[in-house]
């Protein structure tokens, strides 16, 4: 199967129906829909500010594109399905891995249309199971960002999670649960930390530091950072309902300034651009340690979503 997806700059974002609801596991529906084996071998792509991992499932008729996209290295990833056999609905879509027993409502997920009339499904996930996922969205936000840089520095756990997960099974999107037989997630997922360990090295860090961090580098006031480039939202776009989803990387020196600001995605707007990295540079933060607890240079991602009403 060959799915040809236009770059993320031609893309049109829809927001699904009910995405403002608090994040909620369902019990998982029992194995039914369609069970799709691949129809390519895993591609991974080194783009300059991230990673991208896609294939193919499905035959003739019922064909699915599946890409998971990485921004830095760690737990989150963007996924994207797309099809151009099956219907997308607007209805939230839900994520069950492997043989887990609920399904998982991810937040903020979007339609995305893509010139051609072809369209898909935009959100953000990670492989964490769902009882994880719960007991995270249960913890307030310091709590889970520790929480969740433990997560990701526990290799063995993840080494043994990642090799549990054979199956992604995808729910609501096409209208009925669609399972992709992905095989063990644990060599693509090893292949995606060698990626991202080569991004940051041409970011101009050493990846043996960053994945050693005590702490990461934290902002001081995250929810006033993201307040900032809300109000920098460009009204023009704003009038005419146009949504946009942001990725943004700062870099942090030692004493938790910042000096530098990068957009992992293409803006089509440039005043957009600037205006979002001028509201961004006076922030400060609370600068990464290194294993020893010495400050180290580092960086911070963001994503930030505009989900306007349709």
């Amino acid at each position: 199967m060959a799915i040809k997806v236009a770059p993320m700059s031609l893309i049109r974002m829809i927001p699904v129906a009910a995405m403002s609801v608090v994040l909620v596991s369902q019990p998982a529906a029992a194995q039914d829909g369609r069970v799709l084996a691949p129809s390519s071998h895993w591609e991974l792509n080194y783009d300059d500010d991230s990673c991208v991992l896609r294939r193919g499932f499905g035959s003739e008729g019922e064909g699915v594109f599946f890409e998971l996209r990485q921004f830095a290295p760690g737990l989150s990833y963007q996924m994207l399905l797309v099809s151009p056999d099956l219907a997308v609905g607007d209805e939230s879509p839900t994520i069950r891995y492997g043989s887990d027993g609920d399904s998982w409502k991810p937040r903020d997920a979007v339609i995305v249309e893509y010139d051609g009339g072809l369209e898909g499904v935009l959100l953000g996930d990670s492989m964490l199971s769902t009882a994880t996922k719960a007991e995270l969205r249960d913890l307030d936000e310091d709590e889970r960002t520790l929480r969740y840089q433990a997560l990701a520095m526990d290799m063995a756990a993840l080494s043994d999670r990642e090799s549990s997960v054979e199956t992604i099974t995808v729910g609501e999107v096409f209208g009925e649960d669609v399972t992709l037989r992905t095989g063990s997630m644990k060599p693509p997922m090893d292949a995606m930390r060698e990626c991202t360990g080569e991004m940051e090295r041409r970011w101009g860090f050493d990846p043996a530091v960053q994945q050693t961090l005590s702490r990461h580098a934290t902002p001081r006031n995250g929810h006033r950072l993201a307040r900032r480039v809300q109000q920098v939202y460009p009204r023009a776009m704003r009038n005419t309902n146009q949504s946009a989803r942001l990725r943004i990387r700062l870099d942090i020196d030692e004493q938790g300034s910042v000096t530098g600001c990068h957009f992992q995605l293409p803006v089509e707007q440039e005043a957009f651009r600037e205006d979002a990295c001028n509201s961004l540079m006076p922030a400060q933060f609370e600068p990464a340690l290194d294993a020893d607890g010495n400050p180290v240079a580092s960086y911070w991602t963001t994503a930030i979503s505009y989900l306007m009403s349709w």
